[in-house]
């Protein structure tokens, strides 16, 4: 009886102190779309802190280029 009441007060202390950590907020991020994407210009978002998240092809009539999303945590 005695180590079953030792147990619960040591869930209720670690619940508490659980409780206690601040939470953080979730990242929130800017988003930038790029155009005809290249290594160039992925190379330029790079060095300005953009990290590639996604990429696809767009395709108007006969032309059709890269589009490039790229993202960096907000200041």
């Amino acid at each position: 009886m005695k180590s079953k009441k030792i147990l619960f007060a040591l869930i209720v202390i670690c619940a508490f102190c659980l409780s206690a950590i601040p939470q953080s907020k979730p990242e929130q991020w800017e988003y930038k779309v790029v155009s005809q994407c290249d290594e160039k210009k992925m190379n330029n978002q790079a060095t300005e802190g953009w990290q590639l998240d996604q990429f696809g092809y767009a395709s108007f009539g006969s032309l059709a280029a890269m589009v490039c999303v790229f993202k960096r945590p907000r200041p």
